[in-house]
């Protein structure tokens, strides 16, 4: 590669054109940090790239949006968690509750996100989204559905927050105040990822750069 960046190609006294190494005096070719970063690394984004679109909740991955979503319901103090959240359990065949002092803001926000992706989303609905197996010993398991008490109290929180109505249909669906804030939150999510990854890229284009100039050097 650094003979590459070094050789040109000149006409010699017959016309015909031959490859010629530089000079020693001659300045080595040197790249920008945002060139070798389009030329190393052509999908990742570029900090120096105009800004991101808006994004929504349908281009973030279900487990990174539910966890920053639920540090946001955590950090913004406005639910209030049922006393009797450390004594349930999420389901009659489970056999402890959950070790996750936070898994009610995490519920909530799961709940909010499958609202947000499914209209006419119900009790009944949410009880079989987050049903399990019942473990009968010997016999066949079977299906078992989740408590119904939990989905019913993540709805009712999601609706003091003005981010879930009811249907005229029945169920529940997502306010366009909250389709807003879930859709801000990804758009945070998205934000955080590419700048992590230029960062990354521009790092490896530095380095890349370095390690270009040396081998320039040493010949």
């Amino acid at each position: 590669m650094a003979a590459t960046l070094r050789s040109t190609v000149v006409n010699g006294p017959g016309g015909g054109g031959r490859p010629a190494r530089a000079g020693p005096l001659a300045p080595p070719l040197r790249r920008s940090t945002a060139s070798l970063h389009t030329l190393l690394f052509p999908s990742l984004p570029n900090s120096a790239s105009p800004h991101l679109k808006m994004a929504s909740v349908k281009d973030v991955a279900a487990a990174d949006f539910i966890t920053a979503f639920s540090a946001h319901l955590k950090k913004g103090g406005k639910i209030q968690v049922p006393q009797w959240m450390e004594l349930a359990k999420t389901a009659p065949h489970k056999e402890l509750g959950p070790i996750d002092p936070d898994f009610y803001f995490v519920h909530v926000a799961a709940v909010a996100r499958h609202v947000y992706l499914r209209k006419g989303v119900g009790v009944g609905d949410l009880r079989k989204r987050h049903g399990g197996k019942v473990r009968r010993g010997v016999a066949p398991n079977h299906f078992g559905l989740a408590s119904g008490n939990i989905q019913r109290k993540a709805l009712q929180t999601l609706e003091k927050l003005k981010f879930v109505e009811k249907c005229t249909s029945g169920g529940r669906q997502i306010t366009a105040a909250g389709r807003r804030e879930l859709d801000r939150i990804a758009y945070q999510v998205v934000a955080q990822k590419n700048a992590a990854a230029a960062a990354a890229a521009a790092a490896a284009a530095a380095s890349a750069s370095v390690v270009v100039e040396a081998e320039v050097a040493d010949e």
